[in-house]
């Protein structure tokens, strides 16, 4: 997934090039992160990254924090699962492997975020927290917002338990006496709740599970799976 426009640069990488610098090999990850980077124009010792808690927690980044987490995922910003910011040249990014990475844009102000968006984040808030966050220090207006919902594991293989018809009413359906999240729909309703505008959120529909030759999966591929980098860049 490659979106690019002369304000804005945004894009999910693809397997096999692992991009977590905490699972296997680091030095390789490093070269995968610059190789991706590099084709988008990016100077990867720019990146900004989380470490991830699948939380609801946001962190507004700007010029001060170029290169958190670039090199050691021990400096990257701790406990935290979105990043915003109105500073052009800053490139955010999350890692992925079946969670969905949300792409936040705002070309009036301008300003840009991106959310690791589990399920947990996601019933804790992360999406609304995001749009609102982005209102607060930057006078983003939800409907002039636009959002990308990223590859992640789809309703078609997202077999959860019992609890998550109470966690996600009316987004999970039976299936041969299975229970199915659609995550990627609570998302896109969370987003429209927030005032976000249908025809300014894209969904790029992509199955990480399914895809096994374009895609990480946890689900698919458990402890062994590396992850995906998405990233988002301010022109």
């Amino acid at each position: 997934m490659i979106r690019a426009s002369p304000t804005l640069i945004c894009a999910t990488s693809l397997f096999p090039q692992d991009m977590s610098l905490s699972h296997q090999d680091r030095n390789q990850a490093l070269i995968n992160r610059r190789a991706f980077l590099g084709r988008l124009g990016i100077n990867a010792d720019r990146l900004v990254c989380c470490r991830q808690v699948h939380s609801s927690h946001i962190r507004r980044v700007d010029e001060t924090d170029a290169g958190r987490g670039a090199v050691a995922p021990e400096e990257a910003c701790a406990d935290t699962d979105a990043l915003i910011t109105s500073t052009a040249g800053l490139p955010l990014a999350v890692l992925t492997a079946d969670c969905f990475p949300v792409f936040f844009f705002d070309p009036h102000t301008p300003s840009a975020g991106i959310a690791h968006a589990g399920w947990r984040g996601v019933r804790e808030g992360i999406v609304e927290g995001v749009v609102e966050r982005m209102h607060s220090e930057f006078g983003s207006r939800p409907g002039k917002l636009r959002v990308g919902i990223g590859p992640g594991i789809q309703k078609c293989c997202y077999e959860v338990g019992n609890e998550f018809e109470e966690f996600f009413p009316g987004k999970v359906r039976q299936r041969e006496k299975r229970l199915y999240l659609d995550l990627a729909a609570v998302i896109t309703a969370r987003l429209h709740d927030m005032g976000v505008y249908p025809s300014n959120i894209s969904n790029s529909g992509e199955c990480t599970c399914c895809l096994e030759g374009r895609y990480f999966s946890f689900r698919r591929q458990g402890e062994l799976a590396g992850r995906m980098m998405s990233v988002i860049m301010l022109k």
